[in-house]
């Protein structure tokens, strides 16, 4: 498998290369081949959910984003992300800067010029302190990623830096394109009239016990038009055909936040929710185009794109394929102009924040952006 992945690379070795492994196959032994093929290229990786590709959105397959357009990477990574603590942040950036011979003030005059890369165990749940601790102490530069899966078994996921692969863990790269890019969230969704406040929550185990005085379970059973027994029978299936996706925020900027299932009658959310926040009902209406068209647009803000890098929440990938539409989301995020490369994710890394049912990603411009 790595010579064809040598053939399509026609031979070369990139000085930034990303892999995202599905299906049952041996992780490590894919992450030490591949470093061994391409022992001159900076390479990070992680298990997903699903892939993106040139023939779209996959399940149980091997993805490449090779470039060699970055002026300078250093990466790290941390085996323990279960017990990071909000100050451990300023020890990863330290070892970044040291690595890529950077000084702190050359981040904080032009942080634009600059990109933190960061794959985390998707089954740590501790994104919502790792992102932020990264944010506050490397204000200002920009930060994309998404959390590693596990093709939905929740069981086990995996990030690699180098040969090196490990569970529960994250991998941290700072990157300097030698050229301009620019990185976005988006979501196709749109707010409704509806909103709705916690008033009983758990953020740190992303649970929301009540909305607005009553059960959440309650709550989303009406808004689905279900009885709460049937919702918690089968919220799996539900959720798949029809999920309940909340919006934080205002004036057409909303980071998602989507109910993955219920502790009880308490719903578990993809990403943390802060009591009293102001949640928006979402709606999706013809997602996958308004996709296509936002991808497009933010690739109109850099000149000659070399490639799109693109971390897609799973829990979109199970809703197309429970409506028939899995063709129609990987048809959004392939373009003939340029190559686009990423993975489906247990969550989306963007800035401080944790999102889901979201694309965040990256795009690259080319020789004379």
């Amino acid at each position: 498998m790595v010579s064809d992945l040598r053939e399509q690379l026609d031979g070369g070795s990139p000085s930034f290369l990303l892999f995202f492994s599905g299906g049952e196959r041996d992780f490590e032994a894919l992450a030490h081949s591949l470093n061994e093929a391409f022992p001159a290229s900076f390479l990070m990786g992680c298990t997903t959910c699903g892939e993106i590709c040139r023939e779209g959105v996959t399940t149980g397959g091997v993805t490449l984003f090779a470039h060699s357009g970055i002026q300078k990477v250093a990466g790290v990574l941390r085996e323990d992300l279960f017990n990071f603590r909000f100050a451990e942040g300023e020890q990863l950036v330290v070892d970044l800067l040291d690595q890529g011979g950077w000084a702190r003030e050359e981040l904080l005059e032009r942080p634009q010029d600059f990109l933190l890369l960061v794959f985390s165990d998707g089954l740590s749940g501790m994104e919502e302190v790792l992102l932020p601790s990264l944010h506050h102490f490397l204000p200002s530069v920009p930060l994309v990623g998404g959390s590693a899966g596990d093709d939905f078994h929740f069981k086990r996921t995996q990030v690699a830096l180098g040969a090196k692969a490990v569970s529960g863990g994250v991998v941290v790269a700072l990157l300097e394109p030698k050229r301009p890019f620019e990185v976005f969230q988006t979501h196709g969704y749109r707010s409704s009239e509806r909103t709705l406040v916690p008033t009983s929550a758990d953020p740190d185990r992303r649970l929301i016990h009540r909305i607005d005085g009553w059960p959440a379970v309650e709550v989303i059973a009406e808004l689905l038009g279900v009885e709460v027994s049937y919702l918690l029978e089968n919220e799996a299936e539900v959720f798949a055909r029809r999920p309940v996706v909340f919006g934080l925020g205002g004036e057409g900027v909303y980071f998602l936040r989507a109910v993955m299932g219920f502790r009880g009658t308490s719903a578990l959310m993809g990403g943390a929710v802060e009591e009293g926040s102001v949640l928006h009902l979402m709606e999706g209406v013809q997602a996958a185009q308004r996709i296509r068209e936002e991808l497009l647009e933010q690739a109109s803000l850099v000149d000659q794109v070399e490639g799109m890098l693109l971390f897609q929440c799973g829990g979109r990938l199970r809703l197309a394929k429970g409506q028939g539409k899995l063709s129609e989301l990987g048809e959004a995020m392939c373009f003939e102009e340029f190559p686009c490369g990423g993975f489906s994710t247990y969550g989306e890394h963007f800035g401080p924040l944790q999102l889901n049912f979201t694309v965040t990603g990256v795009v690259f411009g080319g020789p004379d952006g």
